[in-house]
C-alpha cells in the first residue's frame, strides 16, 4: 500500500518550522538518542525492530510542508527504512568508544529538509557481538523527550521478542500524533486561547530584555547557535534530600531544584527578576502516553526575587508561579510571542534566554551536537544514585571553565538549602573555601618589592648610573642626556625654592608637550612640591576651575601660552624668559607618601574633582609595568592632564630608556604619530586613538598597552599584527592610573 495523508500541522511544528526555515542547516533542533540493545544480534533483527516501529507511528513517516498558506503533515503510507550499519567489533574497546562518539556527532550534525521524509536516520554500530547501538538523529518536529522513552521501550521489548520468538508486548496507540494537533486547534478554539493569553499578559509585562548575567564575551549582534555542553553529577543522597525538603515544604522536587538555579543565576549577576524557560510535556490525555510526537510546550516562568527572601520564601514563590503557569500552560509558545510582540532582537531568543528542565531517569540520552538553543540550559536528570547536571551553552558568550564554576556553585547552593532552608539568598555560598581563598588571597597576592623612594630620586639615581644616556628627545633631534637632565632639574628647582615652593606647595604646568616640560614636572618634585597638570587647550573657564579649587600656589608656562590664560591667576613663572642665577635647591626631604600629583577628573557626572597621587602609587606601578613588560624607551604622546602620561614618562626614566616627547598634535595626525612611534619600545593609547593610527604603526612595535576604554576585538587583532606583546590595562585613577594587566594573546583574531 502506497499513498500519503495529509493533516494540519500543530503549533509546536509551525514554530520548529518557522525556525528551520531561518537557520536551515543549523542542528540546533534535532534530538540526538543513542538506544543499546544487549546481547546476541545482528543487523537484520535490528533493522527488523526499527521498521516495526516506524510503522506503528505516523511521526515516523512524517514530513512538513505548506498547502494553500497553511503547514500540514504528509504522512506516508509506506515509507522504506533502512539502518546503514558500522562495525567496530575489531577495535580496542577505548579506540572504539571514540569512534562511536565521532560518528554520532557526524550523524547529528547533518541537517534536516523538514519537507523530505523521514525527518530521522538512524545508524547501527556493531561495539561487540553482545553489544549493539542505534543511533538516532530526530527532528524536534516530530520528536520530543517523552518519544525517546516511548522509543526505547519498543526498541527493546521489539527485539527480545524477536529473539525468544514470542509476540512483542506493546501498547495500544487509541491515536496517532495528527489527532492530537487537530485535538489542539479544536481545544483551542473554544475562547481557551484568548483567556489563557490574558494571564500570561499580565505576568509578563514588562519582562527584562536581558538575563543580566556577565558573559565571557560581548553578545554578537545576532546569535549563532555555536555550543558545547557540561556534564556533571550532583553529591549522592543529595537529590534524596532535596526530595525530603520538597515533600516538608508542599512542593516538588522541580520546584525546589528551580528555586535554587533562580536563586543561583541572581546571585551570579542576573538581578531580582529571573525568567527562565521550561519545556512542559503537552500530554495531558492518556492517549496521548505512548504516542511519539511533539507534544512538547514552553512555559515562562518569572519569579520575583527582591527583598533578599529566605530560600523557604522564594520556594513559595517558585511553587506559586509553577502552579499558575500549568493552570495557563495550554498557550502554544509561538502564539504567546505573537501575543506579546517582544522587540525584535536578533541576538537573543524572545521572552527569557535561560532554560531549565527536571528530567526523570533513562529520559535523556542524548548526546551534545555542538549547538545551543539558548544562552544558557540546564537539564537536571533523575538517576538511581541520585542527579545528574547537563549544562547546554551558548560557546559565543560563555568559556567551558565559566560554566564549570556555575555549576559548582549550583550545587553549593543545593547543599546549602538543603542544610538551612531559612538562609537568606545574599548568604548563599557561590564558591568552595578552597575557591575562595583562591579568588579573595592566591589571585590577590601580588605583592612584590619596590623602591621606598620618591620620583624624582630615582631619576637622579639613574644619571648617576648612566650620565651619558639620552634620557629625553623629541622628533626634531634635540635631547638632553641624564646628565643633562639632572642638571637642568637642579637648576629650575633652585629658582623653585627661591620663589617658595617646598613640600604641600601644588605648582601647575601649562607647558606645551616637549622636553622643558619633563625637566619642570622634575623641578616641582625636587623642590618637594607636587604638580598640578593644565592643558593649554583647555576652555578658560576650567583653566580657572583647577587654578582655583587646586589652591596652586605657582603657574609653571611660557610667554606664548600665558598671553591666552584667564585673568586672575597665580604667581607665575615664565620658563622663556631669562631668570636670575638661584642657588641649588637644598636637600628636601620627600615620602614616598608625599603627593606627587594632584590631577582632575573629567567631571563628566558633575565638577570636576580632585585626585591626590602620592610618589609611592607611581613608583610601585612603573616598577610593575618594567617587571612585566620591561624599560626601554617610550613615547609620550598623551597630554599631562591624563593621568597615563604619568606612566610614559616614569617608565623609561625609572629603568634608563629614553622618553620620546611626541608633538601635541600627533595623536590626531596618523602618519605624524606612526613616524613619533619608530624606535621607541612601549607605546599607550586609548583604543580610540589606536583605531586612528593603527595602520601607521611602525612594524615591528615590540609592546603597545591599549586602556582608557573597551578595546575591541578587531582593534586587537589588528594592533597584534604590527606588535610583538599587545597589553589591555585599566584602572581608575584613584588607584594610580592603572589597577589590572591582560596581555592579548596572539590568537585573539580567532575570536572575531
Amino acid at each position: 500500500m502506497t499513498g500519503t495523508y495529509v493533516f494540519p500541522a500543530s503549533y509546536a511544528q509551525e514554530r520548529l518550522w518557522f525556525l528551520a526555515r531561518l537557520d536551515p542547516d543549523v542542528p540546533a533542533h534535532h534530538v540526538n538518542g543513542v538506544f543499546e540493545l544487549s546481547g546476541p544480534s545482528d543487523p537484520e533483527r535490528c533493522l527488523t525492530v526499527l521498521r516495526r516501529v516506524v510503522a506503528r507511528h505516523e511521526t515516523l513517516r512524517t514530513s512538513l510542508t505548506v498547502e494553500d498558506g497553511d503547514l500540514v503533515q504528509v504522512v506516508q503510507v509506506d515509507l522504506p527504512v533502512t539502518l546503514p550499519c558500522t562495525d567496530l567489533r575489531g577495535l580496542p574497546p577505548e579506540r572504539a568508544e571514540d569512534e562511536f562518539r565521532a560518528l554520532a556527532a557526524a550523524e547529528a550534525r547533518r541537517p534536516f529538509a523538514l519537507d523530505r521524509p523521514p525527518l530521522w536516520r538512524a545508524r547501527l554500530v556493531r561495539m561487540r557481538d553482545d553489544l549493539h547501538r542505534i543511533v538516532l538523529v530526530v527532528h524536534h518536529a516530530v520528536f520530543d523527550a517523552r518519544s525517546a522513552v516511548v522509543l526505547a521501550r519498543e526498541l527493546e521489548e521489539l527485539h527480545d521478542a524477536l529473539a525468544e520468538g514470542r509476540e512483542p508486548v506493546l501498547p495500544e496507540l487509541p491515536i496517532q500524533y495528527a489527532d492530537y494537533a487537530a485535538w489542539q486547534r479544536e481545544h483551542l478554539a473554544g475562547g481557551v486561547l484568548e483567556a489563557q493569553l490574558g494571564y500570561w499578559r499580565e505576568r509578563l509585562a514588562g519582562l527584562p530584555g536581558d538575563t543580566g548575567l556577565p558573559t565571557d564575551r560581548p553578545r554578537p549582534a545576532a546569535r549563532g547557535h555555536a555550543g558545547a555542553e557540561y556534564a556533571c553529577a550532583l553529591p549522592p543522597g543529595l537529590a534524596e534530600a532535596l526530595e525530603e525538603l520538597a515533600r516538608r515544604r508542599g512542593a516538588t522536587l522541580f520546584m525546589v531544584l528551580l528555586a535554587g538555579f533562580k536563586a543561583l543565576l541572581a546571585r551570579w549577576g542576573g538581578g531580582d527578576d529571573v525568567v527562565a524557560g521550561t519545556p512542559v510535556a503537552g500530554r495531558d490525555l492518556p492517549e496521548f502516553e505512548p504516542v511519539i510526537g511533539m507534544f512538547v510546550n514552553t512555559l515562562v516562568l518569572r519569579t520575583d526575587l527582591s527583598g533578599d527572601p529566605s530560600f523557604d520564601e522564594l520556594l513559595d514563590r517558585v511553587r506559586g508561579t509553577v502552579l499558575e503557569a500549568l493552570d495557563h500552560a495550554d498557550v502554544p509558545f509561538d502564539r504567546l510571542v505573537e501575543a506579546l510582540r517582544p522587540a525584535r532582537d536578533p541576538s537573543r531568543t524572545p521572552l527569557y534566554q535561560i532554560g531549565f528542565n527536571l528530567l526523570p531517569m533513562d529520559s535523556r540520552g542524548q548526546f551534545p551536537n555542538g549547538t545551543a538553543q539558548q544562552d544558557l540550559g540546564l537539564d537536571v536528570v533523575r538517576t538511581p544514585s541520585g542527579a545528574s547536571l547537563y549544562f547546554e551553552y551558548s560557546t559565543e558568550l560563555y568559556d567551558a571553565g565559566t560554566v564549570e564554576r556555575l555549576a559548582e556553585a549550583y550545587r553549593l547552593v543545593l547543599e546549602a538549602v538543603v542544610a538551612d532552608p531559612a538562609v537568606r539568598l545574599s548568604r548563599l555560598p557561590l564558591m568552595t573555601p578552597e575557591r575562595e581563598r583562591e579568588v579573595l588571597t592566591a589571585w590577590n597576592a601580588t605583592a612584590a618589592p619596590y623602591p621606598e623612594r620618591a620620583l624624582h630620586e630615582l631619576v637622579a639615581e639613574q644619571a648617576a648610573r648612566t650620565p651619558g644616556a639620552v634620557a629625553v628627545r623629541d622628533l626634531s633631534g634635540g635631547g638632553l642626556t641624564y646628565a643633562e637632565l639632572d642638571a637642568r632639574v637642579g637648576a629650575l628647582a633652585g629658582r623653585l625654592a627661591a620663589a617658595g615652593v617646598g613640600p604641600g606647595t601644588c605648582v601647575a604646568l601649562c607647558l606645551p608637550r616637549d622636553p622643558a616640560l619633563i625637566v619642570a614636572l622634575l623641578a616641582v618634585l625636587r623642590a618637594g612640591g607636587h604638580y598640578l597638570p593644565l592643558d593649554p587647550a583647555y576652555p578658560a573657564e576650567r583653566l580657572t576651575y583647577l587654578l582655583s579649587d587646586s589652591g596652586a600656589g605657582l603657574l609653571i608656562t611660557d610667554s606664548r601660552l600665558a598671553a591666552d590664560l584667564p585673568g586672575g591667576l597665580p604667581r607665575t613663572l615664565l620658563l622663556d624668559r631669562p631668570a636670575e642665577d638661584a642657588p641649588p635647591a637644598p636637600p628636601v626631604r620627600v615620602s614616598p607618601d608625599d603627593l606627587a600629583y594632584l590631577i582632575y577628573t573629567s567631571g563628566s557626572t558633575g565638577r570636576p574633582k580632585g585626585v591626590e597621587v602620592p610618589h609611592r602609587g607611581v613608583v610601585n606601578l612603573v616598577t610593575d609595568v618594567v617587571r612585566r613588560l620591561g624599560g626601554g624607551s617610550a613615547l609620550l604622546m598623551t597630554s599631562l592632564s591624563f593621568d597615563i602620561a604619568a606612566l610614559e614618562i616614569f617608565t623609561p626614566l625609572l629603568s634608563g630608556g629614553t622618553l620620546v616627547v611626541a608633538p601635541d598634535d600627533a595623536s590626531r595626525v596618523p602618519r605624524e604619530a606612526g613616524r613619533a612611534a619608530e624606535g621607541v619600545d612601549l607605546v599607550q593609547l586609548t583604543p580610540s586613538v589606536a583605531g586612528l593610527i593603527a595602520d601607521h604603526l611602525p612594524p615591528g612595535l615590540p609592546r603597545a598597552i591599549l586602556g582608557g576604554e573597551p578595546l575591541p576585538v578587531d582593534l586587537a587583532a589588528r594592533l597584534l599584527k604590527a606588535t610583538g606583546e599587545l597589553w589591555n590595562f585599566y584602572g581608575p585613577t584613584e588607584t594610580t592610573i592603572w589597577s589590572t594587566a591582560y596581555r592579548v594573546p596572539a590568537d585573539a583574531a580567532t575570536m572575531l
